[in-house]
């Protein structure tokens, strides 16, 4: 049975990674398992190197540094941050995204 995860596709509107699942790719890469990264965990490296200048051309073990170093506040607005990231493009794929002036 495939998982939300396995099925993750940035180019459907409305779908995204969770709080969760970003915080669980975070916890990878803290923690080294960096092996056989899913679709969505790519994506999830992609937005944290679009949203954090500091780690824009890092690989995945300077990544790991970097994130091993941030306290918890920290940490919980990196994952705001990437979350917005996956939710505005989203917005901008999405034609619910797209406001049309109210037609009366």
């Amino acid at each position: 049975m495939a998982s939300v995860v396995d099925s993750f596709d940035s180019s459907v509107p409305g779908i995204h990674p969770t709080e969760m699942e970003i915080v669980d790719t975070f916890t990878r890469l803290i923690f080294g398992d960096r092996e056989a990264m899913s679709p969505l965990e790519r994506q999830v490296v992609d937005a944290l190197r679009c949203v954090e200048v500091d780690v824009a051309c890092d690989d995945l073990a300077a990544m790991s540094v970097y994130l091993r170093a941030l306290g918890v506040q920290e940490m919980i607005s990196l994952v705001s941050r990437v979350r917005q990231h996956f939710l505005s493009q989203v917005q901008t794929l999405s034609p619910a995204g797209i406001h049309q002036p109210a037609q009366f």
